[in-house]
């Protein structure tokens, strides 16, 4: 199978990551990891914990989630079903790229998922009902080491495709950064 595409983001060591997508009469096939691939142009390959992740609503918010030492997490992000709004913030105080923010959209459709460093906080927005997020982590979750963002910092731009309406108490009660 042909190599992945890797393209930069405006964050320091976060990536759009594509692999070719093949159709044929039977439907299409994707692949969403794959370690020679991923070692072959130096990106993570030890995924600890895979998760899915279904909202039933246009307009859900979940996050800005991030996790300390020694539990920090690379994601690979990917919209499996519908569309979001991904966004990341560079929480890193000393990357030359701290506080900046990226925002794509993650559909369905599109063969992309996001690759986010360590230090870096994300979260995503829903823009169709019933969307299916599926991340890979390198680390387990940690309720203890667990941190995130207020959505609505003052300090952090970010241009929202639509204003979240869902979020959960404990997005709602994150500190601004």
């Amino acid at each position: 199978m042909s190599q992945l595409i890797v393209r930069e983001t405006p964050i320091q060591q976060c990536f759009i990551v594509e692999f070719p997508k093949y159709d044929d009469i039977r439907g299409s096939f994707q692949r969403k990891n794959c370690e020679s691939s991923f070692s072959s142009v130096g990106l993570n390959v030890e995924w600890r914990q895979s998760n899915v992740s279904l909202n039933h609503k246009k307009a859900t918010f979940r996050g800005f989630h991030y996790q300390e030492n020694p539990f920090e997490e690379i994601k690979l992000v990917t919209c499996v079903k519908g569309r979001i709004q991904d966004v990341i913030i560079d929480i890193r105080k000393d990357s030359p790229t701290y506080r900046k923010t990226f925002s794509l959209e993650l559909n369905e459709n599109d063969n992309i998922s996001l690759y986010i460093a360590q230090g870096v906080a994300h979260g995503y927005l829903t823009l169709e009902d019933d969307t299916v997020v599926l991340y890979h982590v390198s680390a387990e979750y940690s309720k203890e080491k667990t941190r995130g963002i207020s959505w609505k910092d003052s300090s952090i731009s970010i241009d929202w495709i639509i204003m979240p309406e869902i979020i959960s108490d404990a997005d709602k009660n994150w500190p601004e950064l």
